[in-house]
């Protein structure tokens, strides 16, 4: 399901700093020689590095986490979704991740040994999330050592 972007919104792809749990802020870094090296052969103009960085970003995201298949591919159609993210459309992912760990608890029963590698990926940082939060186990950071 997609929506619409507000209008009103200011699009920023990359902020310019961000918040560390202890409430420190980290400045966004500069692109390195070869970043711009890359960014220069693709031919991508220098107002649309950020935007572009995330929609590369996305795309791994999503192939992966949310739309995996068995080996890792970063697949053509998942780029269009994530540039529309990367510009402020909202996805709802929910029904495609709960979909995902469904199948791979299913796939995970099914293993013969699953002590044993696993040849496929399952999103255990979901299921590890939800438990936290359900039964109240994810304690913040102290503020002091």
């Amino acid at each position: 399901m997609i929506s619409q972007p507000h209008e009103n919104k200011k699009k920023v792809s990359r902020s310019k700093s961000t918040q560390n749990p202890d409430g420190s802020k980290i400045k966004a870094r500069d692109w390195s020689c070869r970043e711009n090296m890359l960014f220069g052969e693709l031919g991508i103009r220098n107002d649309l590095k950020d935007e572009t960085y995330l929609v590369a970003f996305l795309s791994c995201l999503l192939c992966l986490f949310v739309f995996p298949q068995k080996g890792s591919f970063l697949r053509p159609g998942v780029f269009m979704a994530a540039s529309l993210m990367a510009t402020g459309a909202i996805y709802s992912l929910a029904v495609q991740v709960f979909a995902n760990i469904y199948h791979g608890l299913g796939l995970i029963i099914k293993t013969s040994n699953p002590i044993r590698r696993m040849d496929f990926h399952f999103p255990i940082h979901y299921v590890h999330g939800w438990l936290t939060h359900y039964f109240g186990t994810h304690y913040p950071l102290p503020k002091e050592v």
